[in-house]
């Protein structure tokens, strides 16, 4: 049945084309044999040929009906695959997430090691016990060293109010020389300066660990300062005198503030100037209302013109881009702190690896801190010590 339009003769380029692909659209298959090539056809798209492989039309179409289809389905299971490991991996990692933040707050974790983040588990349970066992050593420090305070503040109260009274009557003792009474008062201010240190570490240690309550009221900020300068005058203050100058808004400002506490720390500023200058300085308090994104704040300076702060204490201090929430001040020497009747070596509760630092002015960063304020501490121009307090308005 060969068809009449098919040439009886060809070259061997053209078998070598229909042998792999078609002979004028008919799909042919070729054998070898004795007489030469036979060539067997078949009728027009009955058959999809290429090269060496061939396959009927109806299960070619068939193939081609279902791959999208398959194509679908694979797409399909693909993205279920995908969705169950991923929700799996998000579960495991919804853990975790959870355990970072027992650890942010400080709690025990203890997460299920398998899975895809059975590492990242194992990791964070493991710091999980490492934090556990440094807070019971750190509590166990803490109340080891609150006990002592506390301990050693209480014991200490009748040795000093022994010492204070014995110097009192030597020093109005007529038949001791001028000397020896001299030296009698200087025993009994000594002694008074030791328990106000022993006073400010055992206020600086409640408010360290949110021991000391604050009894805020409140205040208009006029009347505090005024009895805080007008205190100081009256106290012994040696050859130092100060002055208080407000502006009329901060004169009327509303404070939320422990009377109590806000008095102290100022006492601690004013008298810290005066310790620090045997000779006399003059010691100026100024208030004004600053405008902050919040709205306004009590701002509260005093300066001196006296010797000033220490450079080396300046100098840390100037690498510091925020109001430091350490003690400013240090002695120049050991011998102007002991003049100054505060310890040489003092560090506990002012920052790893500080120098020696003055107990008050720590006291009064912990002071205003716990108010919500800040307070930072820099050399007055031309000469004398500065120190800038801010306080929230009530």
């Amino acid at each position: 049945r060969l068809p009449e339009n098919l040439q009886k003769h060809y070259t061997v380029g053209e078998v070598a084309a229909f042998s792999r692909w078609y002979l004028d659209d008919y799909p042919v298959l070729c054998y070898r044999n004795r007489y030469g090539l036979l060539v067997l056809a078949s009728a027009r798209g009955s058959i999809w040929k290429a090269s060496s492989m061939y396959m009927e039309m109806p299960i070619m179409q068939a193939i081609l009906a279902s791959l999208g289809p398959a194509t679908l389905a694979n797409l399909a299971l693909i993205l279920l695959l995908c969705m169950l490991l991923g929700w799996q991996l998000w579960r495991t990692l919804r853990a975790a997430a959870h355990g970072i933040d027992a650890l942010a707050e400080g709690d025990a974790v203890r997460l299920p090691e398998k899975g895809v983040a059975g590492a990242l588990a194992h990791q964070l349970n493991a710091a999980s016990q490492r934090l556990q066992r440094q807070n019971r050593l750190i509590a166990r420090r803490d109340n080891a060293r609150t006990s002592w305070v506390a301990g050693v503040s209480h014991d200490i109260r009748t040795p000093l109010a022994v010492i204070v009274g014995y110097a009192e009557q030597l020093e109005a003792d007529q038949a001791l020389s001028a000397v020896q009474r001299q030296k009698a008062a200087t025993i009994g201010t000594q002694a008074l300066k030791i328990k106000a240190l022993i006073a400010d570490l055992n206020l600086t240690s409640k408010l360290q660990y949110n021991a000391q309550p604050l009894r805020r009221a409140r205040c208009t900020a006029g009347p505090l300062l005024r009895e805080a300068v007008t205190a100081f005058c009256n106290s012994n203050a040696g050859a130092s005198t100060a002055e208080l100058e407000m502006t009329s808004d901060a004169e009327t400002a509303a404070l939320l503030v422990d009377k109590a506490l806000f008095a102290r720390a100022l006492d601690n500023l004013l008298g810290n100037s005066a310790r620090h200058n045997p000779g006399g300085c003059h010691i100026v308090v100024s208030a004004a209302l600053r405008p902050t994104a919040a709205g306004q704040r009590l701002e509260i300076m005093v300066t001196d013109d006296g010797v000033g702060y220490p450079p080396a204490v300046l100098a840390r201090l100037s690498n510091r881009p925020e109001p430091a929430s350490e003690p400013m001040r240090e002695p120049a020497s050991e011998q102007a702190s002991e003049q100054a009747g505060e310890p040489a070596n003092e560090n506990e509760g002012v920052g790893a690896g500080a120098a020696p630092h003055i107990l008050g002015l720590h006291l009064v960063e912990q002071i205003f801190a716990a108010h919500g304020g800040q307070s930072i501490f820099a050399q007055n121009t031309p000469t004398g010590a500065k120190a800038i307090l801010w306080l929230p308005l009530a």
